[in-house]
């Protein structure tokens, strides 16, 4: 699966410098690109929004193919790519569940009793960690051992990825001390195994304050569960809309119906735009959380640092999704 992870990679690679290419020339360089343009009298001209920029013909060639190479191959490079990182991940994870399944399958409260009794507290935390780790994984955990190592049963994403122990603090209501990266970081250094993981989490304070529990959280609410329930769906299952998008639009347009084929393309172009935006949504939120976690802890200059960089990404990544559905509706064709 290691070369279906670096062609997808890639092909996504690829997409992201076209769609950057042509952002800069059109909006900072050229302003205008060829397939708005015009050529009269062996006269070339860029178009943009109904402006025309005289260039050279070897400037408007540049523009011409980049452009069609970003409507030809940047469909192509997001759906084949994502679909080949999406398809090795999902076949590693069958495969390590399938590996951790040879050795016996136990249930959370089985395994808990058989290598955390007899202390009860002991073998609830266990159980309740083991229903975490394959929560956040995803991988089935039912072979999983006290010994193995946690690298091992998540993919590798332990512990540069600090989400399970963010789940495990709202979870258990412990102090993992995730929020302090430099404490944290030290911490968990000792924690290798899911044994190491058990005693880590039992020796951590619960969490205690007399302010409200939600405050350094982002506002939750119908508009937050479904962002969440939208980005998962987009980045989990959204490629196989933008195939289809792809498709029925080159479809539509071998049939000579090329209205239809351009709302096809109007559909593909809203769903990348509404998941970016989406995504731009909650960098601000995890900028309000930051700020808000670090100013409570005295550090102020931290606080503001952290709420102007995610700030500033979330409102480029949300301004790139709106200004790409705008861009593409504003120069809707009228025949």
């Amino acid at each position: 699966m290691h070369w279906a992870r670096i062609v997808g990679g890639t092909l996504l690679a690829i997409m992201a410098v076209l769609f950057l290419c042509h952002f800069v020339s059109h909006v900072f360089v050229l302003n205008g690109d060829a397939l708005r343009g015009k050529v009269e009298q062996d006269r070339y001209y860029l178009g943009s929004r109904g402006q025309y920029t005289e260039v050279s013909e070897g400037v408007y060639r540049y523009s011409q193919c980049l452009g069609l190479a970003l409507i030809v191959v940047f469909p192509w490079c997001l759906v084949v790519g994502g679909a080949l990182v999406s398809w090795a991940d999902r076949v590693e994870k069958r495969r390590l569940a399938a590996r951790l399944s040879e050795r016996g399958l136990l249930s959370s409260q089985q395994f808990a009793e058989r290598y955390f009794g007899p202390d009860a507290g002991r073998i609830e935390l266990a159980a309740q960690l083991r229903n975490i780790l394959e929560k956040e994984t995803g991988i089935a955990q039912g072979g999983l051992r006290p010994d193995d190592r946690l690298e091992d049963v998540s993919q590798g994403a332990f512990p540069g990825d600090p989400s399970l122990f963010m789940e495990i603090e709202d979870r258990l209501g412990v102090d993992t001390a995730v929020e302090d990266w430099p404490r944290f970081e030290e911490a968990v250094k000792k924690v290798h195994t899911f044994h190491d993981l058990v005693n880590f989490v039992a020796s951590c304070p619960k969490k205690t304050t007399t302010e409200s529990p939600h405050l350094d959280e982002p506002p939750r609410g119908a508009l937050v569960t479904g962002l969440e329930r939208g980005l998962s769906f987009g980045f989990g299952r959204g490629w196989f809309v933008v195939l289809g998008l792809v498709i029925a639009a080159i479809v539509a347009g071998l049939l000579g119906l090329p209205l239809i084929s351009y709302a096809f393309l109007g559909a593909l172009v809203s769903s990348i735009g509404l998941a970016l935006a989406g995504v731009g949504l909650w960098l601000w939120l995890l900028a309000i959380a930051a700020f808000r976690a670090r100013r409570k802890k005295g550090q102020f200059a931290g606080a503001c640092f952290s709420l102007l960089v995610w700030g500033f990404a979330g409102a480029f990544v949300a301004w790139c999704g709106v200004g790409a559905i705008w861009g593409f509706f504003a120069n809707w064709p009228t025949q």
